[in-house]
């Protein structure tokens, strides 16, 4: 839990280099801690719902309610707390942050940016640093 605190207080950190352990670990944390809470609201929403609603069916749909709501926060949240350390792993290989917009290209961009987070940094000092182990 600490690692991910820790990266959260450097979320828009765009500075130094970031390992490719640092960017993937805390990639599985943001989806975990954003599955969670996508789960959590939709238990609050049928739970309030129920107090609400007699119907067992109506109190399923409500389900549904908790999606909606949870969903743009996710659209909007994950991509803004995995901005910092995506621009520290693109250092590591000696690109700007820049390239994160290839995101926005759909379908190749993803699969673009997947590859060059997978990729090795660079030994030794760059432009962006020192290694993210140094």
């Amino acid at each position: 839990m600490n690692f991910f605190t820790k990266q959260l207080k450097r979320a828009f950190d765009f500075e130094d280099r970031a390992s490719r352990q640092e960017f993937w670990l805390y990639f599985l944390c943001l989806i975990a801690a954003f599955t969670a809470a996508v789960f959590a609201v939709m238990a609050l929403t049928v739970t309030s719902c129920a107090f609400f609603v007699d119907e067992a069916g109506a109190q399923q749909g409500c389900g549904w309610i908790g999606v909606f709501i949870a969903l743009p926060l996710v659209w909007l949240g994950f991509p803004i707390l995995l901005m910092g350390t995506g621009a520290r792993r693109l250092h590591d290989s000696d690109k700007s942050g820049w390239w994160q917009l290839l995101c926005l290209i759909p379908s190749i961009g993803l699969l673009i940016m997947i590859i060059l987070m997978t990729l090795p940094g660079t030994k030794g000092e760059n432009r962006f640093g020192l290694p993210p182990n140094a």
